[in-house]
């Protein structure tokens, strides 16, 4: 595929989102002179990666070190978002499996979600955006998802060989 040199693939809009979410990355490591200090650029380049008009985007290795320090992927949320994949926190490691145990964990969350969406569809069949931030909807599926990726670990570690 032939394309112009400065032509790009993405709408303009999600290129602002990331060079928004690049802003919000160093603010999150103490702003630009701090965030400076766990990466190889100066702080007048952290900010050039977070103003609109810069043709300047932040390396992929800047961006591992700051959200190192920041405990928290949020470039690499957005990325993952803007394709249409959502990313989920893996267990440090497996643990020996207690499967009675998980089994029963999942099925508390999985009806924490369900009693909540029915909460929230009785009166008219819908969903609401305030019913979403009310009932915490997406932090009950955030903790259904968490574990059922901790049995998927548990399998995984099965499958290699880790635990039996």
């Amino acid at each position: 595929m032939s394309r112009a040199r400065n032509s790009r693939t993405l709408p303009a809009s999600d290129y602002e989102r990331l060079v928004a979410y690049s802003k919000a990355l160093v603010k999150r490591n103490g702003g630009v002179e701090a965030a400076s200090m766990c990466t190889r650029v100066s702080p007048s380049q952290l900010a050039r990666y977070g103003q609109q008009q810069s043709e300047e985007s932040m390396p992929v290795d800047v961006i591992a070190d700051l959200e190192h320090e920041a405990a928290e992927p949020i470039l690499t949320q957005v990325l993952a978002r803007m394709r249409g994949y959502a990313l989920v926190q893996l267990p440090r490691e497996a643990a020996e499996p207690d499967w009675m145990g998980n089994l029963g964990e999942l099925s508390a969350e999985f009806s924490d979600v369900v009693s909540r969406v029915a909460e929230c569809l009785k009166d008219d069949g819908k969903v609401s955006a305030s019913e979403v931030k009310n009932h915490r909807l997406r932090k009950e599926i955030a903790e259904l998802i968490s574990v059922a990726v901790k049995l998927d670990k548990t399998c995984e570690a099965i499958e290699q060989g880790e635990l039996s």
